[in-house]
């Protein structure tokens, strides 16, 4: 509803056209590299790789497009995640619209968008920043709800558990591990685990 709902009013804007519509994570790449468009608007939670994921391929394959996260979360862990991987701005769907446009002209006209009611909460994330920032260099550049995930699970709890533990979907859950399998490269949970463990992106205890 809400992509149809934004198709229709930015079909009607002459300034804007849009050029592409992406199923899953994995096709908002393939089609970002084929169209080229200045703006992607990009659900945080898309089908196979995440939003995320695919935000930060996107950044280095597609450097001069810009990315909006369009969330429906707006806890620290994911504006921070969203920004460290190259997003130009964050939304959230709850929103209204006309603020989800005027995104789309302030990232295309001044590079970057925030709304104010989240400005306190991305400064107060950087301050974490360093030590996230520390603990993906000794492994596979996961992002902190990444590692986040992986300590959820090496507690034993599963994704349904977890998704309530870090308030996110069940669905997202698994994406997230979708990703870091394909970081690691491993098959599953407890490869995962023990190769963060190892590497010391996780704890022993």
């Amino acid at each position: 509803m809400l992509i149809d709902g934004l198709k229709d009013i930015l079909s009607d804007l002459k300034d804007i056209q849009v050029v592409g519509e992406a199923a899953t994570g994995e096709e908002s790449v393939h089609l970002t590299k084929q169209l080229k468009p200045d703006i992607v608007l990009m659900d945080i939670n898309m089908p196979g790789i995440t939003g995320i994921a695919a935000t930060e391929i996107i950044k280095k394959e597609c450097p001069k497009t810009r990315v909006i996260i369009i969330s429906s979360y707006d806890d620290d862990s994911h504006i921070v995640d969203a920004f460290r991987v190259g997003a130009d701005g964050y939304v959230p769907k709850h929103m209204h619209v006309t603020k989800m446009i005027e995104s789309i002209y302030e990232v295309h006209k001044r590079g970057t968008y925030v709304p104010e009611s989240l400005v306190h909460k991305l400064v107060r994330s950087l301050k974490n920043l360093p030590s996230a920032m520390a603990r993906e260099s000794a492994g596979f550049q996961l992002t902190p709800m990444e590692i986040r995930v992986l300590e959820a699970i090496k507690d034993g709890q599963q994704s349904k558990d977890a998704s309530k533990t870090l308030k996110i979907s069940e669905k997202t859950v698994r994406n997230h591990l979708n990703s870091i399998f394909l970081k690691m490269d491993v098959k599953t949970r407890s490869q995962a685990i023990a190769l963060a463990v190892n590497r010391g992106i996780l704890s022993r205890d």
